[in-house]
């Protein structure tokens, strides 16, 4: 009494004192336990901001973190009391296992509270003049309750891939927020343990984050830091707040502060008191507290003369226990057994539960009523800081995971599964009337017993709940679940069979397309055991598919034959859009156009099975298909339905594909390069999201392809070397040889006809094993070009007709326009008129049934005329080359001067050699090449210097060096037929004397380019030969060389030795430096996603695993660069 009335004195004397706090002069022996937040001001801040914030009309999403005790709680509260007087309403959630498979499960229970508070008929009101909103049916397949206000006018379709309603339906929630959060009344959502979130909700919650604008909307999400390490949640987190609290251990002085306010500021203790305090508990405010009630308890503090006090000496010895844990668990000793068994009831229900529940499970259990006992054990477990309660949800929940699973597994095996059915059955009675919208708690409880019959209708009815959500994964936790039962128990039927067909769909959506197999498999034995024959060919099929999504067309097509031929045995058709769609792509891919076609389109007729990625695919390919076959028209009419669809798709995989497939289109067809160029520019951007190597893949090679027909010739091939980098790094081997027809098209466009013809006489060699006819066809096109352009018109006839033999079988006239018209020009020209007449006659067929075959022809006719100019340039007289030969030789007479420098400033002989090597390679074009030192003595010869080769592929023979010591003079060996890759087209052996004695040789060869080397070049090499002996007797003479021989052949150019480019040397460089990948992509200009290649492939060259290995490794190296 004596307190309370000090505090009325206080509050007349001075009514405006801000520092006021009732209490603070009670006279009490008990612990305050429930004291406000203290040390966390500056959080308190960034929450109050934050709700200003939204205020403006700027929705807020805040995170915090921080340790089991940290104050989580208390500053949620403070924050509440800060704000509740004004115009707002604030809706709670406490994620828990028990809520864990039940899509959305926070937002549905923070609905219903916002309509307890805002009452039912102002949300009625809100919502009566949007029920034609296209939005509204959405969200009545969520909310019961608008169900019941308003007639449902539409069904809405569930469609076993779920992802396009699941759009619709995070849309329509996203409707209705915007439009609960533009009334008078601001709204704030907690979210507390969102580890035990569904993921349903978490996706809900991402793209909110991305997607509301202009309401008063504060989203705060709370989460234990044990919890943290979860790193699929901590990186959405961080995805969808704008900030992030991070609760620290509060301070030495703050800690004072909760002492003196537990204790209702009555005590004065010695500072090695307050500091032992704090040491024990590391600032965690709990463990402060429960500190001061433990030692009440051993009355080592203690309460006389109206002040606390403390025994010094005992508090030196006594043992205070920090361990969180072990003090939440600690708690529960004060309870008795019977209240220990009432607590371990209401751990049953989850994390929350109800009086009235928790009484009935008692009753039904104990066999008589203890409702007053219940009360009083609930009312302790608040005292003891156990349980909390939500008054406005008229429930209660444990403060800690770790208190409910303490309680929870002091029951016994059997009693779980008793006391579970027992809730299962009141939930059934209480929710008798509205079953389906509380299946999902009912389903927990039967999921944890024997009964099941329940098990298998309530998991079955879980999944059509689920899928109504469009939650497709918690409608494949139900399923497993019955599944798993149907395996373990053996009866399945083709009804579970069907079951099973639509779990497996999900899950190859999802991506467990190995667990598919497993599941498929089991039960594809157990229908052909029970001659199940439909239900064979839908698990055939989807087996088949999974192959698909894995990209084993291999496996995929065998399972889909097998399909095919149990159908056709049935006299039925299949209708599922995959198998069509795959046969489609592979027919397309061989270029069997007219067949792809033919499926692609069957697909199309079932596109309703398939997901969006595959209707995407399906219309790309087959627009593909007809503008190759130069239909333009009905290919456009495919391209403008991707188009129209790329602005419903937000998900960055598909829409990289969607840009890739309408950016060939507008390439091919010439209709607009400009476009095409900014669709594969998107593509490339998206597919960087994805962080999918294969959609980057291929964004750049309609990039390539696009700057081709806008004739940026350099441009394409640059990016077609990224392409073919990322194919050989990530082993991508699709459509790599169509990169590689650009690239031959490429060096047609620049008139360079000799590079072209290389590149094209490397890959005909193995024609027959490139699968891509379109490359076949550009290759042997190309060496017709070739051909003609240096006068060897009746060779380059032949491969024409190689070509248009090809162009017949697969009707690929995007380049059969070409071969013909070029078939054409030449026949007029050499005077042959009757093949003429009959190829102009297809020509005009052509350019009658196909509308994109007169754009073939005109681009036809503008390149013979490059072609003719080249051939032209190519005939001109001899002075042209003689002025080239010129300035080739004056380029070598400036690389020598070059070497004769580097003979004279570089001491170290290792890599004078190695620098000498790669200018020769330079100069003479060649891949590979090696310098060896003879020594007589031994007759033996020593492998100094090997740049892309090793000893043992160069075959010098006895003979060879006898041949060389007798003439003193190489010579050259040239492979003049086209044969392998593999083999060594031209090679070069040049000798270099000392003496008149052999001393050592240099070795040169390319496996690419045929007559690279001729005699000329043997003299011109003798030079460099005498600049090498030069090297060596620098070598001898040098004052500083003191290190061994042997030792010395040991050092070599790191760089050299792992064939590190240009651009990788710059970026281990910066790495060496301590630059991040994002810092370097910015030094150096290039992509983050071009940076981690580079940092993959230096990897994989060098065997290193890490940036510090890197550094270890080149460290001394870059040092003697700079």
């Amino acid at each position: 009494m004596e307190g309370l009335k000090e505090d009325l004195e206080e509050i007349l004397s001075n009514p405006e004192n801000p520092s006021f706090s009732i209490g603070q002069k009670d006279r009490s022996e008990k612990l305050n336990l429930y004291v406000q937040m203290v040390g966390r001001e500056k959080e308190l801040t960034v929450l109050q901001n934050s709700y200003r914030t939204t205020l403006e009309f700027s929705p807020q999403f805040v995170f915090i973190k921080g340790k089991s005790g940290y104050g989580k709680t208390k500053l949620l509260e403070t924050f509440k009391e800060k704000i509740i007087a004004e115009n707002n309403i604030i809706l709670s959630f406490k994620c828990s296992a028990a809520f864990q498979n039940i899509p959305y499960a926070p937002l549905f229970e923070m609905f219903k509270e916002y309509i307890q508070k805002n009452g039912t008929e102002k949300i009625l009101n809100l919502l009566k003049d949007q029920i034609d909103h296209e939005s509204f049916p959405f969200l009545q397949s969520l909310f019961p309750v608008l169900k019941n206000a308003f007639p449902v006018k539409q069904s809405l379709p569930v469609e076993t891939s779920g992802f396009e309603n699941k759009k619709d339906l995070l849309k329509s929630i996203n409707w209705f927020l915007n439009l609960a959060g533009t009334t008078e009344r601001s709204l704030v959502f907690l979210i507390d343990d969102v580890q035990w979130m569904d993921k349903e909700s978490l996706d809900l919650f991402h793209y909110l984050s991305q997607s509301l604008s202009s309401t008063k909307l504060l989203f705060i999400f709370v989460i234990s830091e044990e919890y943290y390490y979860q790193k699929n949640l901590e990186d959405t987190l961080k995805k969808i707040c704008t900030r992030s609290l991070f609760l620290s251990p509060i301070t030495l002085e703050d800690s004072k502060e909760l002492v003196q306010k537990t204790l209702n500021r009555k005590g004065s203790f010695s500072t090695s008191f307050y500091q032992k305090i704090y040491d024990i508990s590391n600032g965690n405010p709990l463990i402060i507290q429960q500190s001061l009630k433990r030692l009440k308890e051993a009355e080592i503090l203690y309460f006389d003369r109206h002040t606390w006090h403390i025994n010094e000496e005992l508090f030196e010895q006594f043992q205070l226990n920090n361990d969180i844990y072990e003090l939440l668990i600690q708690r529960l000793s004060s309870f008795n057994e019977h209240e220990l068994e009432i607590l371990s009831m209401a751990s049953v229900f989850g994390k929350e539960f109800e009086i009235g529940l928790l009484n009935g499970l008692f009753y039904a259990y104990k066999g008589f009523e203890a409702l007053d006992r219940v009360i009083r054990t609930i009312d302790k477990a608040k005292e003891e800081q156990l349980i909390e309660e939500n008054i406005d949800k008229g429930c209660y929940f444990f403060g800690h995971d770790k208190i409910r699973e303490t309680l929870y597994y002091r029951l016994s095996e059997s009693e779980h599964k008793d006391l579970h059915l027992i809730c299962a059955e009141l939930l059934e009675k209480v929710y008798e009337n509205d079953i389906i919208n509380n299946v999902y708690h009912i389903t927990y409880h039967y999921n944890k017993t024997n009964k099941r019959k329940k098990f298998l209708y309530y998991n079955e009815l879980a999944a059509q709940m689920a899928l109504s959500q469009y939650s497709i994964r918690e409608a494949s936790f139900y399923m497993k679940n019955a599944i798993d039962f149907y395996f373990e128990n053996q009866i399945f039927s083709p009804k579970n069979i069907a079951l099973l067909i639509e779990f497996a769909k999900i899950l190859q959506i999802t991506g467990a397309i190995e667990d598919s197999f497993v599941y498929l498999k089991k039960a594809l034995e157990l229908s052909k055991a029970n001659n199940w024959e439909e239900e064979d060919i839908q698990m055939t099929i989807q087996i088949g598919t999974g192959y698909y999504f894995q990209n084993n067309m291999t496996s995929a097509l065998r399972y889909y034959e097998d399909a095919f031929k149990l159908s056709e045995k049935r006299g039925e058709e299949i209708q599922d859009g995959y198998p069509y769609a795959l046969i489609g792509s592979l027919n397309y891919f061989n270029y069997q156009l007219h067949e792809a076609e033919k499926y692609l389109t069957k697909a199309m007729e079932y596109k309703h099975s398939l997901i969006l990625e595959n209707v995407i695919r399906t219309y790309g390919i087959r627009a593909w298909t007809r503008i190759l076959l130069g239909r333009f028209k009905e290919g456009f009419e495919d391209s403008e339905y991707i188009e129209q669809a790329i602005k419903e798709i937000d998900n960055p995989m598909v829409l990289s594909q969607a840009y890739h497939y309408c950016s060939i289109c507008y390439s091919w067809s010439g209709l607009d390069p400009k476009k095409a160029l900014v669709y594969a520019m998107k593509s490339y951007d998206y597919a960087e999201k994805s962080e999918y190597m294969l959609f980057i893949y291929s964004s750049l090679a309609s990039r390539a392809v696009a700057y081709f027909y806008l004739e940026n010739y350099d441009e394409s091939l640059e990016v077609l070397e990224r392409a073919l980098e990322i194919s050989e790094s990530n082993r991508i081997f699709i459509g790599v040889y169509i990169l590689h027809a650009y690239r031959v098209n490429a060096y047609l466009g620049k008139k360079d006809f000799k590079k072209a013809n290389e590149i094209s006489s490397v890959f005909l060699a193995k024609k027959n094993q490139i699968p891509e006819k379109y490359a076949v066809l550009t290759f042997l096109k190309t060496r017709a070009v070739y051909l003609y352009s240096i006068g060897k018109t009746e060779d380059a006839i032949l491969y024409l007709d190689e070509a248009l033999a090809l162009y017949y079988e697969t009707e690929i006239n995007l380049i059969g326009v070409f071969l013909i018209q070029f078939k054409i020009y030449i026949l007029t020209k050499i005077g042959e008129t009757e093949e003429k007449l009959n190829l102009t006659e297809k020509l005009e067929i052509l350019l009658k049934e196909k509308d994109g075959a007169s754009f073939f022809l005109e681009r036809a006719k503008v390149f013979i005329e490059t072609i003719e100019e080249v051939k032209q340039r190519e005939e001109t007289p001899d002075t042209h080359k003689e002025l080239k030969t010129g300035l080739k030789e004056q380029f070598q007479l400036d690389n020598m001067i070059q070497i004769s420098q580097m003979i004279f400033t570089i001491l170290d002989t290792s890599e004078l050699l190695i620098k000498i090597l790669n200018k020769i390679l330079e100069i003479t074009g060649a891949e590979r090449g090696a310098i060896l030192f003879y020594h007589p003595a031994e007759n033996q010869w020593e492998f100094r210097t090997l740049s892309n080769i090793s000893e043992k592929e160069i075959n010098l023979t006895e003979e060879m060096i006898l041949n060389m010591e007798k003439t003193k003079k190489g010579f050259v060996y040239n492979l003049n037929n086209e044969e392998s890759k593999e083999k060594i087209k031209s090679s070069i052996w040049v000798p270099f004397f000392k003496n008149s004695q052999l001393f050592g040789l240099l070795y040169l060869d390319t496996k690419l380019i045929s007559n690279l080397f001729n005699e000329r070049d043997l003299e011109i090499l003798n030079v460099f030969t005498t600049q090498l002996i030069a090297a060596v007797s620098i070598e001898k003479r040098n004052p500083l060389y003191q290190t061994p021989q042997k030792e010395e052949a040991v050092k070599i150019d790191l760089f050299e030795k792992y064939r590190i480019t240009k651009r990788e040397k710059e970026i281990i460089s910066l790495v060496i430096q301590g630059f991040r990948n994002t810092d370097i992509s910015k030094q150096l200009f290039v992509s983050l996603i071009t940076v981690k290649i580079h940092i993959h492939n230096i990897f994989e060259k060098t065997g290193v695993k890490n940036r510090v290995e890197l550094s270890n490794l080149f460290n001394d190296q870059i040092a003697e660069d700079v």
